[in-house]
């Protein structure tokens, strides 16, 4: 049984990470665009600076040699006489002088884009961090990640029925008012016979989260002819038998934990898995009631040794001496 077998959660600020990243890389692409686009509407000659005085439009220079002024064909002087000085009396305004215009460059759209991506990248910022204020404290973000639906289990199957070890590798990550136990029990009497007992020696595993738990139990078997279950089966010369196994989920478990202390209890439909063939149900269902807390003197957080019973009808069992036998303090 994996006890860590939710599924990852990803901190927010690692999908904001990626978020920004796309949104900066969309931005950056488009000022690219915008700035070939504008390249292209740039006159012949490039933006190498404003553009000088265009050339006079008649050249003069040919009547001049020709005629050089005083002399006796020199070229009149254009229509109405020399340039009247600004300001004069009756003046006309001078005309601008023929310049280039200036080159279109797209500087103001590249600003606009620039400020329009910043604000974008702010409002996702106020956005996350309004959903972040909006989440649940720990404990309950806890418990609505690692909820988990468990198939229910049948109260009493009959063999030949369908849904036996459909929970044999189901479990609840534990958050922080969570927990998990892995325990191995002393023998029990499992069953009265004509001659003898057919004991068997508990293996309880559980996780928990809250309230809801899932619990499986292993309940290898032994035919003894004794009136008690021995301390070692093998070497009193008990006969094992075909192992039994329980999984039982909440709400039908009642599981409660604290600290490392655990108190479950329900009623275990169990099952068997031959050799080559599908599990099956025995048509049993045996009543646990199980407690542990970890020894004292032990660590306040991890994985610690623990000590407790197991109650199955009118007999008990304590957990054996062992560094097998451990409950999960949360600290």
């Amino acid at each position: 049984m994996d006890i860590s077998q939710a599924g990852p959660w990803i901190p927010p600020w690692v999908l904001l990470v990626v978020v920004m990243a796309l949104v900066l890389t969309a931005v950056g692409a488009l000022l690219l665009l915008r700035r070939r686009k504008g390249r292209r509407r740039l006159p012949a000659g490039g933006d190498d600076g404003p553009a000088g005085p265009l050339p006079y439009r008649d050249d003069d220079l040919a009547a001049f040699l020709e005629s050089p002024p005083g002399t006796a064909g020199s070229p009149a002087p254009p229509p109405g006489g020399w340039p009247a000085l600004a300001g004069g009396p009756g003046a006309a305004p001078s005309p601008a002088p023929d310049v280039a215009p200036e080159p279109f460059t797209g500087r103001g759209r590249n600003r606009a884009l620039v400020l329009g991506a910043l604000a974008l990248i702010a409002l996702l910022i106020v956005a996350t961090v309004l959903a972040l204020a909006q989440r649940p404290p720990g404990p309950d973000r806890d418990r609505i990640r690692q909820t988990v639906d468990l198939p229910a289990v049948p109260a009493a199957p009959t063999p030949g029925q369908p849904g036996a070890g459909e929970l044999a590798d189901a479990s609840v990550r534990p958050g922080r008012e969570g927990g998990a136990a892995r325990l191995e029990f002393g023998g029990l009497v499992l069953e009265q016979r004509a001659v003898g007992i057919t004991a068997t020696y508990p293996v309880v595993e559980a996780t928990w989260s809250g309230q809801q738990g899932v619990a499986h139990v292993r309940l290898p078997t032994f035919n003894c002819l004794t009136a008690t279950a021995p301390e070692d089966p093998v070497a009193a010369g008990c006969v094992p038998t075909v192992r039994e196994y329980g999984d039982l989920p909440s709400p039908a478990l009642t599981i409660t934990g604290n600290d490392g202390t655990v108190q479950l209890s329900g009623r275990f439909p169990t099952y068997v898995r031959p050799n080559g063939t599908p599990p099956g149900w025995t048509g049993r269902v045996y009543e646990l009631r199980v407690r542990a807390a970890p020894v004292d003197g032990e660590p306040a957080e991890g994985w610690v040794r623990a000590e407790g019973e197991i109650r199955l009808g009118s007999g008990r069992a304590a957990t054996l001496d062992s560094a097998d036998v451990t409950v999960l303090r949360r600290g």
